[in-house]
C-alpha cells in the first residue's frame, strides 16, 4: 500500500515532469526565432534527430543546433519569422486518477 508521503511525492513529480515538458515545448519558438543553437545543443541528445519534412533534418545535437545558424534561417529570421507556442495537454498514469 502506498503512504501518503509517497503518493504525494508521486504526485510531485508528475508535476515537475509536467512543468519540464511544457518549459521544452515552450522554448522552442523564441530559439528558432532567436537562432538561439545553444538551445537546441542542449535541449537534444548527440544522437537525437529532427524531421523539418521535405526531405531536410539533421541527426545529433550539433547538427541539430547549426540548423539555426544557417542563411536560409538567418534570412527567415530577418525577415520576421515567427513561431507560435502551444502547449498541448497531457496525460500520465498520475493524472488520470
Amino acid at each position: 500500500m502506498t503512504t501518503p508521503l509517497a503518493a504525494l511525492e508521486d504526485r510531485l513529480r508528475t508535476v515537475e515532469d509536467t512543468l519540464a515538458i511544457y518549459r521544452l515545448i515552450a522554448s522552442h519558438p523564441p530559439a528558432a526565432d532567436t537562432g538561439n543553437d545553444r538551445y537546441y545543443r542542449n535541449a537534444f541528445a548527440s544522437d537525437g534527430a529532427v524531421d523539418l519534412g521535405g526531405g531536410k533534418g539533421a541527426t545529433g545535437n550539433e547538427a541539430i543546433g547549426a540548423i539555426v545558424k544557417t542563411p536560409e534561417h538567418e534570412a527567415a529570421i530577418a525577415g520576421g519569422l515567427c513561431h507560435f507556442a502551444a502547449c498541448r495537454r497531457s496525460k500520465s498514469a498520475a493524472t488520470e486518477r
